[in-house]
Parts: structure tokens; C-alpha cells; sequence
């Protein structure tokens, strides 16, 4: 038997709001909740430090693209890609020991000498705990 919506929802809102552990691995969470005899509900959480907005874009695309050839226990084949992270690791490495990335440090460098290490800010309102991630709007 499958899990009505509330129950579904219940398990999803603890399972995005259980906090990831930096030191354990991996920093990822998926899910497979069955709601009736053919369908499923599947979530996946994963910590910010591993990934953004556009990275989970490209991965719930492959995911949907990938779920009906799978279905069909058709094999699942990869263009290759334009671009590595290691392309990406060089261009920044030359971007950072450019002149004019050079001449903006040097900038930054010297416009905060002096300046306080740390700056107090007191906040609005105190931190739930645990953190609920529930914002409001202004």
C-alpha cells in the first residue's frame, strides 16, 4: 500500500531538514518513497557545498532523461563534454595571476590595511535551532 500525500510530505520535510555532517560523507540524500503500486515519489537533498541551483538543474535533467531509457533497460550513454573541471581549474589560475586581477587585489589589499579582522553584526531576531531554513519575506 502506498503513503497518502500528508504522510509523503511529513517524510520529505524530514528528510530535507536533517543536517548534513561536513565531516561524514557523502554530503548527498536520496529518497524513494512508494505511494501506490506503480508510483513512487523520489527526492533528493544535497549539502550546498557540493553543488548549486545550476548544477541540480543539469542533475534532475539527466535524471528525467535518464528514468525512461532505464525503464526500457536501454543503456545509458554520455556525449562527451565540451569542458572538464580541470579546463575550468586552469582558466581561473589564469584569471587570478592576471595584471588586472593583480591590480584589483592590490586594491582590495590596500583599501582595507588597517581594517578590524572581524565585525560584529547583531542580528534581528536569534537562530532557531535546530535551523528550519524557513525565510520570510521583506
Amino acid at each position: 500500500a502506498g503513503a497518502s500525500d500528508e504522510a509523503v510530505h511529513a517524510l520529505l520535510m524530514a528528510f530535507v531538514s536533517r543536517p548534513f555532517q561536513l565531516e561524514a560523507r557523502p554530503l548527498f540524500r536520496a529518497i524513494a518513497v512508494q505511494t501506490g503500486p506503480q508510483t513512487h515519489v523520489f527526492g533528493f537533498c544535497m549539502h550546498h557545498i557540493i553543488g548549486d541551483g545550476w548544477s541540480l538543474r543539469v542533475l534532475t535533467k539527466e535524471v528525467v532523461e535518464c528514468y525512461p531509457r532505464m525503464e526500457r533497460h536501454e543503456p545509458l550513454t554520455w556525449a562527451p563534454l565540451e569542458i572538464q573541471f580541470a579546463d575550468y581549474a586552469l582558466w581561473e589560475h589564469e584569471s587570478a595571476a592576471s595584471p588586472e586581477t593583480q591590480a584589483h587585489l592590490t586594491y582590495w589589499q590596500d583599501a582595507l590595511n588597517g581594517a578590524p579582522l572581524e565585525c560584529q553584526v547583531p542580528p534581528d531576531f536569534p537562530r532557531p535551532t535546530p535551523m528550519t531554513n524557513q525565510g520570510t519575506t521583506i
